[in-house]
């Protein structure tokens, strides 16, 4: 096995992170793409790419601005807005906050104008490592997708699947919850989504373990087209024996799911609806007057419930049965 050298011309002690192989310039030819973060004066992490023969290409390297101190994994390539050239992606956290940064080939912010490299980030705390591009709702741009689990203080202890589009707007229908609050963690692993076809009828499929030790499984509505898929291709037919598919219920009224309704969950709607704080964990738990619609009304629903014996969420005539 050979070894070489390659030149890091902006400090002189610095790790790389990661490697990747990618035609960034549409020439037929893979670069080789370097995450490397700087120990000294930068104190950053930094995109290499190199050609063929292990020459820095021009215009390179870029700065992510991350610090040194979060630990990302290797940015993610892929043409999101189908303007013919590629993108790139990193996914990471804080010790509460989790985000992800998105530029251009050129190393510019991929939202422009926006001053940051900010591409999305969920409302609520969370743990997110790593993303993928993958083509899941069938339009013509392919969906930026990442499990976010619980935060480092359990302060929002829910994890879900999460997927934006090109414009780093959450998709209609997601999160996809995986574990409630309730639900004790088994292992504190933050799995990486795989999406293709993977039980060979045709359509976009995703699979990916889980905290509780599940494996998940979920099927599109969509058809597969290995150009817009990570996994082009599995190479065994796999039967998804004991394989889980996500049915997560939380109760009506249970905005926050915490696996109880009390004064809490009309807060989360009250600031929810008055200073864009974070929507309800499913939209149908904050629907408790069964309008199709979740305003201050259901908010005072939840308290009447709480503290004067009003209707349960949802139960309108009080009968046991839930009406919507």
């Amino acid at each position: 096995m050979d070894s070489f050298d390659l030149t890091m011309d902006i400090a002189m002690n610095c790790d790389t992170r990661g490697m990747s192989a990618v035609d960034i310039d549409s020439d037929g030819k893979r670069e080789l793409i370097v995450y490397v973060a700087m120990l000294d004066t930068q104190e950053t992490y930094w995109v290499y790419a190199f050609d063929e023969g292990l020459a820095l290409k021009d215009g390179w390297p870029h700065n992510t601005g991350i610090d040194i101190f979060l630990v990302p994994p290797a940015p993610i390539f892929g043409d999101l807005d189908q303007n013919g050239t590629p993108d790139y992606f990193s996914a990471f956290y804080e010790l509460v906050q989790c985000m992800i940064y998105g530029w251009k080939i050129d190393g510019s912010t991929y939202i422009p104008g926006s001053g940051t490299p900010l591409f999305a980030a969920p409302k609520n705390p969370g743990e997110m490592i790593t993303c993928i591009m993958a083509n899941i709702d069938g339009d013509n741009y392919p969906e930026i997708i990442a499990e976010v689990n619980a935060d480092v203080f359990h302060s929002y202890d829910i994890e879900r699947l999460m997927a934006w589009d090109y414009l780093g707007n959450p998709l209609p229908g997601w999160p996809i919850v995986v574990r409630r609050e309730d639900q004790p963690i088994e292992n504190y692993g933050i799995a990486t989504p795989s999406v293709g076809d993977i039980n060979g009828d045709g359509y976009v499929d995703i699979i990916y373990p889980t905290s509780l030790n599940e494996i998940v499984f979920m099927s599109f509505d969509v058809l597969h087209n290995p150009n817009y898929s990570p996994v082009p291709f599995w190479r065994y037919n796999r039967r998804l024996n004991n394989v889980y598919d996500p049915n997560i219920e939380f109760s009506c009224g249970d905005t926050n799911g915490s696996g109880s309704i009390n004064i809490s969950d009309a807060v989360l709607l009250i600031n929810y609806i008055f200073v864009d704080g974070p929507p309800p964990v499913q939209f149908e738990t904050g629907d408790a007057n069964c309008d199709s619609s979740v305003n201050l009304s259901d908010a005072v629903v939840i308290i009447n419930y709480v503290f004067i014996d009003g209707y349960k969420p949802c139960d309108l005539n009080d009968d046991g049965i839930p009406d919507c």
